[in-house]
């Protein structure tokens, strides 16, 4: 009886501790797919139905780890004309050309004068160097190896979850590099994914914005835009909506009711006034302004309950830390506000997003010092400088001309 218990008991607790395990593993294979599509991650075969087969659960090689490398760091096309020789013995076929590559390049060495190690497993902090590698950083100057996590987990690539006894998996693989593709380069203002995008290594993942007219201004081609294609590596696309408070409600939530795709960032007003956690009446929009503005949050886990909602596992928890990853702070998008009504405008990501992350990404770069500059006042140099201090207004004509430089919102 007493072992009929244990094993029940035993059971149970494996069911409490599948949630998380079921999150990590959708994280992966979001991040392992998104991957895919950009040809960084190829799996080890196929299915029946033709789909990879990833093989998220087992521990990379450090032949596979250094193949995510070179790809991170834009030498896929240069590895695959081939050549690269290596005095390294152990390494297999389809792995020459990769490790030939990192080996001629400086970005890994052998176990010995003649093996790689090609088959040895990779650990959490091996491939967090070779990721902090691919991002800019030396692993003698700027971080020690065996501590990788520390660094890791000061630019916002993870949040404490990797120390010396963690286990690493491709899934974990998959999850760092997807992730690096939107952590900034060391000391550069650019993403990793805008790097590669600027090298041809990549093509730009279009990403929906949807925003209301203000005025008429050429949004697909205008200084402020580029400058965010340029620095995230996204491509944007616009949908318009109307402008007026009750207009722009309505036109939103017909859409959201009758099932259409919604933008991957939604920016408007605030659908049902001054509240910490605004949602649509089809519960599709999650109001990110209160959570941005530090001084209009209460209570951060009252909205993470309400968030998880609509986020899966860990998705919500790599949204809520990237909120906080640059400098420990919170971030307040840029509002508006209508003399006379004080309408004040929210920033949201729809639950039908295809990109929440590079949604947020966006909403953190336009949030940041020179973001929000731009979007108020136009082109720096021009319009506006930053003299050490504070922002100072070199033209400030209520956006007079200044159609070709922002979006027309006004900060």
């Amino acid at each position: 009886m007493k072992r009929l218990v244990s094993l029940l008991l035993a059971l149970v607790l494996a069911v409490m501790m599948m949630p998380g395990a079921a999150a990590a593993g959708d994280e992966a294979m979001a991040a392992a797919d998104a991957l895919n599509a950009l040809g960084l991650f190829s799996g080890t075969g196929t299915d029946g139905a033709g789909r990879p087969i990833y093989d998220l659960g087992r521990q990379p090689t450090r032949q596979e780890a250094i193949t995510m490398l070179v790809k991170l760091v834009g030498g896929a096309q240069e590895s695959s004309k081939g050549g690269w020789n290596t005095p390294f013995t152990d390494v297999d076929d389809w792995a020459r050309n990769w490790v030939g590559y990192a080996y001629a390049k400086g970005l890994t060495a052998g176990t010995s004068a003649t093996t790689f190690g090609a088959n040895d497993k990779t650990t959490a902090a091996q491939y967090l160097t070779f990721i902090l590698k691919a991002l800019g950083y030396d692993a003698t100057s700027d971080f020690s190896w065996d501590k990788a996590w520390d660094l890791s987990d000061r630019i916002g690539l993870t949040g404490g979850e990797y120390g010396p006894q963690s286990t690493f998996t491709r899934g974990d693989m998959a999850i760092l590099s997807n992730r690096a593709l939107d952590i900034k380069m060391k000391g550069e203002t650019k993403t990793l994914r805008a790097v590669l995008v600027e090298q041809g290594a990549l093509k730009p993942v279009k990403v929906s914005i949807g925003i209301p007219m203000l005025e008429t201004v050429d949004h697909t081609d205008n200084a402020l835009t580029r400058w965010i294609e340029e620095q995230t590596g996204y491509k944007l696309e616009f949908t318009f909506f109307l402008s007026g408070t009750r207009e722009w409600r309505t036109q939103v939530e017909t859409m959201l009711g009758s099932g259409q795709p919604a933008p991957d960032l939604l920016y408007g007003t605030v659908l049902y006034g001054e509240v910490r956690c605004a949602f649509g009446e089809y519960g599709k929009l999650m109001d990110l302004m209160p959570w941005f503005n530090s001084e209009m949050v209460m209570n951060r886990y009252d909205f993470r309950e309400q968030a998880a909602r609509y986020y899966p596992g860990t998705a919500l928890d790599r949204l809520l830390y990237l909120g906080q990853a640059a400098n420990n702070g919170l971030y307040g998008f840029p509002c508006i506000r209508v003399t006379g009504e004080e309408v004040q405008y929210g920033a949201y990501i729809p639950s039908s997003s295809k990109h929440p992350e590079a949604a947020f990404q966006i909403l953190m770069l336009l949030s940041g010092r020179e973001g929000a500059a731009r979007v108020r006042y136009g082109q720096p140099g021009e319009d506006w400088v930053w003299d050490g201090e504070a922002i100072r207004v070199l033209n400030d004509g209520a956006f007079t001309g200044k159609t070709k430089t922002t979006w027309g919102i006004i900060g």
